[in-house]
């Protein structure tokens, strides 16, 4: 745990990795994973209600 400009920067999970922007606590698996998960999930969507083509599957 650490602490600067009196805005606390730690991280509860032991098995995340945590970075910081700003005073934001950015949790790697948690939050990114979950994103790019969610824009592949969409993407696909759109690209299958448009008949297009998805290479990856």
């Amino acid at each position: 745990m650490m602490e600067i400009d009196g805005v606390e920067l730690s991280n509860p999970y032991a098995d995340d990795v945590a970075f910081f922007y700003g005073k934001h606590r950015v949790l790697l698996k948690r939050h990114c994973h979950r994103a790019f998960s969610e824009a592949y999930q969409r993407t696909k969507a759109k690209v299958n209600a448009e008949g297009w083509w998805w290479p990856f599957d």
